[in-house]
């Protein structure tokens, strides 16, 4: 299939000063420097290499697809997330270097803040308490140590998926902050994670995992939610370069819900299986509890989607190839009918229990 070829991309090459290797998740990427501030530049995957990578790749993308670009995905979900108002994403821009095509994106963690995710939150408490002892925050965790938790989590969970609510991200948070003698606001916090939610939801993002929920800590021991990036996955991204027939609408659970029920979207065997229905239902009944997020809710649901495509089409002066424009707009609707559907089962089970009372 012939491959998403945009021409208007910035070439960084000569004006990178220097740059740094970054071996932080699945994708290739490295730092650059460019008039004095660092960004980060994130390969398309058919820039993946070495032996692990190359074997997520083979693993979990058809042998056909030539490009798989991740770059669109990022972009256009940055141009998504500010058409509905959100005030804390990263931005991302297209870009070449050093002849390969990929994204740039300001690095958001300076030489006097450190980037914790929340694995390495929850990692840091299991490994300490192992220990017997106070690990620093910088403590290194080796991958084994890293496959070796998410197994345990995996063994002792029954589940298939890494899930958390938002009051568990906050009570690990609250201990984390205890523990290292952090200061936080936890009521901005609580609120983020929660648009954060509905922002996934909206998106089809499916890769909120945990290390993809990262916290800077600056200087002065304050601690807060970093901007919301990476994502590379949303809107079906891998399927970009797939046909039709090859679609797979399994609909895509989130790894974060907002309450304790869209917590076991993941779990085999219970009522809540349905991930999505649950989640739906959770982000209605949090519109009903705060103005702010009702209408976090209504820029989502009212976004003019194929105008927004156009709109994109025209500020980065690219035609997005139709099958594109059809799984992000497929899958926009998807999420969007589900939320209806939920919605007017909990208008109806709340009209019952009116009723009732």
């Amino acid at each position: 299939m012939k491959k998403f070829d945009y021409k208007n991309r910035k070439d960084i090459t000569l004006l990178v000063e220097q740059e740094q290797p970054f071996d932080k998740g699945t994708s290739k990427k490295c730092i650059v420097m460019i008039d004095g501030k660092k960004y980060l530049f994130k390969y398309n995957y058919s820039a993946i290499d070495g032996e692990a990578k190359q074997q997520y790749f083979e693993e979990n993308f058809s042998e056909d697809i030539v490009e798989l670009n991740g770059d669109v995905s990022e972009v256009f979900s940055y141009f998504f997330l500010k058409r509905v108002n959100c005030d804390y994403c990263l931005p991302y821009d297209f870009a070449k270097y050093k002849g390969r095509d990929g994204c740039i994106s300001p690095y958001f963690v300076d030489e006097n803040s450190k980037q914790i995710t929340l694995l390495n939150i929850l990692m840091l408490k299991d490994k300490g308490e192992k220990l017997g002892k106070l690990l620093p925050l910088d403590y290194e965790i080796k991958q084994d140590d890293v496959l070796s938790f998410l197994n345990e989590f995996i063994k002792n969970s029954h589940s298939q998926q890494y899930t958390h609510s938002t009051t568990s991200i906050l009570e690990h948070v609250g201990e984390f902050c205890k523990t290292y003698n952090l200061n936080c606001d936890f009521k901005l916090l609580e609120r983020q994670i929660n648009k954060m939610v509905i922002y996934d939801f909206f998106m089809f993002n499916f890769d909120r995992n945990w290390n993809n929920i990262v916290f800077i800590v600056d200087g002065k021991g304050n601690l807060k939610l970093s901007p919301l990036f990476d994502h590379g996955e949303c809107f079906l991204m891998e399927n970009f370069d797939r046909s039709e027939q090859d679609y797979d609408w399994d609909g895509g659970s989130l790894e974060v819900g907002i309450t304790e029920n869209g917590r076991l979207n993941a779990f085999e065997n219970n009522k809540y299986f349905n991930g999505q229905n649950i989640i739906a239902t959770d982000i209605a009944e949090l519109a009903k509890t705060d103005c702010d997020y009702k209408q976090t809710l209504e820029n989502c649901l009212n976004i003019d989607l194929p105008q927004t495509l156009a709109d994109f089409e025209k500020q980065y002066k690219l035609i997005l190839p139709p099958n594109y424009k059809n799984i992000i707009t497929a899958c926009y609707n998807m999420r969007r009918d589900k939320y209806i559907e939920a919605n007017k089962k909990l208008e109806k089970r709340i009209n019952k229990a009116l009723i009732k009372n």
